[in-house]
């Protein structure tokens, strides 16, 4: 028993953390239903989404987007890279610039690479395509903060219905531009749409801004747990990049293409 409920409870008040265990299993119990509400509507979407884009465009379409799609569903990665006990508003704003910061640092890696990926593959649109993939970084690198906000207040509901409507849109687009004739375009287009569309409605009502406040001695100790929380993803992403680009040299970009399809429709359920 802390000092201050010993104090309330021997002047007869009420101990003000009684019933915090109880709202906090209502708040998980709530959360827990919109996580599992928010990933049935999600798998759902795409589901639909998958099976449209299939008879709308090539294996060769899926190869040549490959490499720009899996660096852009690796952009939310960019959150794990700061953590904080102490949500102060000086913790956010530091949050917000490393993660800013950080998310800008890949996406101009992306785009120097971008040349020699395409070159590698023999196709210059899968080049074009890699830089402008790459740009996600730093388009989701804007709304982290704010997810990890949602995320820290529990609310589940407001990030689950900004990532349905963040996907529905993009999904529509994607179909709409593959049915065009886009091609892999209508791929990239569709991860581009669904992280600005995201982003945009994560900061909608958010509760909060980022001032120009940064703190380095926080922003040494958030990196430092962020580098053990995020090296597992990113190690998964490294190893995916390598496969695409071994599969797409060795094999070629419509066998990279079908690779892709297939493992998105297994990876799927």
């Amino acid at each position: 028993v802390g000092p201050q409920a010993a104090a309330a409870a021997s002047d007869g008040l009420p101990d003000p953390d009684a019933h915090a265990p109880r709202g906090l299993e209502r708040l998980v119990g709530v959360g827990v239903a919109w996580k599992l509400i928010g990933q049935m509507g999600v798998q759902g979407i795409r589901l639909v989404t998958v099976a449209i884009l299939a008879r709308l465009l090539l294996p060769a379409d899926y190869g040549a987007a490959a490499v720009a799609v899996a660096l852009a569903s690796f952009a939310p990665a960019v959150s794990d890279m700061v953590q904080t006990e102490r949500a102060t508003r000086l913790a956010r704003s530091t949050v917000f610039w490393a993660s800013l910061g950080f998310g800008v640092a890949l996406s101009v890696l992306a785009v120097a690479l971008a040349g020699p990926v395409g070159r590698f593959l023999g196709d210059p649109r899968v080049g074009t395509m890699v830089a402008v993939g790459g740009l996600t970084f730093a388009v989701y690198s804007l709304g982290s903060t704010s997810q990890a906000v949602f995320t820290r207040e529990m609310k589940f509901r407001s990030i689950e219905l900004r990532y349905w409507f963040a996907l529905v849109v993009a999904s529509a687009l994607a179909v709409v531009a593959a049915g065009v004739g886009a091609g892999p375009w209508a791929l990239v287009l569709q991860q581009i749409a669904l992280l600005v569309t995201f982003v945009a409605a994560l900061w909608w009502r958010a509760g909060w801004r980022p001032t120009l406040e940064f703190s380095g001695t926080l922003f040494r100790q958030l990196g430092s747990f962020a580098i053990r929380v995020a090296g597992g993803r990113w190690a998964r992403l490294l190893e995916l990049l390598v496969l695409s680009l071994l599969v797409g040299k060795l094999l070629s970009v419509p066998a990279l293409g079908a690779r892709t399809f297939a493992m998105s429709t297994v990876i799927l359920p």
